[in-house]
């Protein structure tokens, strides 16, 4: 059978507008599918496997752990969502991107498989992982478990140790609207008698709960391991297998702190633990939208995706300590977030709002919504410039003094990127 489709473009264009809602909880579809495609073994035959979920945090996580584990010498595969510019940045092999036409061949793969069963667009990425990882023989997966975790599409396949960085309030109408409800939809992804790193010293209780009642292992921030930093160098401590302590030494990275030393107890815990190879590498390793710092048009532009209130307080508190704060904000979001709460977390270290829509997104905030919620957050108009675009936004931004801040959502991190840099 011909491949239905022979570029990505087309791929992707066909698999939004397949299935009839663009989320569906449950993994009734997906692990029939992959049984269909990998055999009844499939779960049988994973890799070792690290889960990570959480609120905020998951692909910095996600970045450090597959770097660290490919610069001991091992084939890793990571998967992580969503992307910023290219699909293709959703699934590496030992740090690279997979090319166009790897993900075509896996697409065609789950298409020829999946029969009449209709997948969601976030259902094929997970399955063209999974064959993707099997294609290279990855030695470990590294999988970011996307909105929930409970019956999320990456939590097909059982980890051997899980992370969950953090619970915060997101995603309401999916997990619901407290701490506790969300908690329990993140440690969906334990299982009976595992692992868990838990990368804050606040455990919601039903957390505790799913850990009890599964008797799960955890090793928990603040209690059997923890990260101190500067400006300019971290020192990170934590347990072994054995409980044997390890300690790391380093230049500071410029990634979120908490999802840092998650990954490092993570490695420690299962023993792979080089020290000199982990404090050489880990002060290189980026990812794109997190306190990424760019240079255009003649300043220096700051991208964050942080797009909920945990995110934009943990934001806010890395400006208060670079010293940069009071900024220019360049911001955009997405509808359905908790825009005030936004606002009113950012508000103490903007002093100039750059307000824009962005064009073509159907969830995203229409300028008339960013601007109530400005006035709900209690920010005055004289602080407020609205603008019609992200080139007006930007272009506003060019004669504002020090630091510009990009941040809101991915889509509006992607939007000015494309704007700074066509290329």
């Amino acid at each position: 059978m011909s491949a239905r489709f022979s570029t990505l473009r087309e791929w992707l264009q066909w698999q939004e507008s397949l299935h009839p809602s663009v989320i569906e909880l449950g993994l009734d579809r997906i692990r029939s599918v992959a049984v269909a495609l990998f055999g009844a073994d499939f779960l049988a035959r994973q890799p070792l496997t690290i889960t990570v979920g959480g609120t905020n945090g998951k692909g910095s996580c996600v970045t450090v752990l597959a770097a660290l584990l490919h610069a001991t010498g091992r084939r890793v595969g990571s998967f992580t969502s969503p992307h910023l510019l290219r699909y293709n940045e959703r699934i590496r092999i030992d740090t690279q991107e997979v090319s166009d036409a790897e993900l075509c061949d896996a697409f065609a793969a789950i298409d020829a498989a999946r029969g009449d069963t209709s997948l969601t667009y976030f259902e094929f990425n997970a399955l063209a992982a999974f064959w993707l990882f099997h294609r290279h023989a990855v030695e470990v997966q590294v999988l970011e478990v996307g909105l929930g975790g409970r019956l999320d599409a990456a939590n097909l396949v059982d980890a051997d140790i899980a992370v969950i960085t953090n619970v915060a309030i997101d995603h309401v109408e999916w997990l619901g609207s407290t701490r506790e409800a969300i908690g329990w939809e993140k440690a969906g992804i334990l299982r009976p008698g595992g692992k868990l790193v838990y990368g804050e010293a606040d455990m919601p209780a039903s957390v505790q709960r799913a850990i009890d009642m599964l008797e799960v292992h955890c090793r928990r921030a603040g209690r059997d391991f923890s990260l101190h930093a500067d400006a300019q160098q971290l020192e990170w401590r934590g347990l072994s297998g054995h409980d044997a302590v390890n300690t790391l030494r380093c230049p500071r990275p410029d990634l979120p702190l908490p999802s840092v030393a998650c990954a490092l107890q993570v490695l420690a815990w299962l023993g792979i633990w080089e020290e000199s190879v982990f404090a050489r590498v880990l002060p290189g390793i980026t990812l794109p939208g997190r306190w990424q710092r760019v240079s255009a048009r003649d300043r220096e532009w700051l991208l964050d995706v942080a797009h909920n209130e945990a995110g934009a307080q943990f934001l806010a508190e890395r400006l208060c300590h670079s010293g940069e704060a009071p900024v220019t904000a360049v911001f955009s979001a997405m509808a359905d977030k908790d825009l005030v709460a936004i606002f009113s977390a950012l508000a103490p270290v903007v002093r100039h709002w750059l307000l824009f829509p962005l064009a073509d997104n159907p969830r995203a905030a229409t300028l008339a919504q960013l601007t109530a919620a400005t006035a709900q957050a209690g920010i005055p108009t004289t602080a407020l410039q609205p603008c019609q675009s992200v080139e007006e936004a930007l272009a506003a931004a060019e004669p504002q003094h020090g630091t510009v801040l990009v941040c809101g959502s991915f889509f509006t991190v992607a939007a000015v990127q494309s704007v700074l840099d066509p290329h």
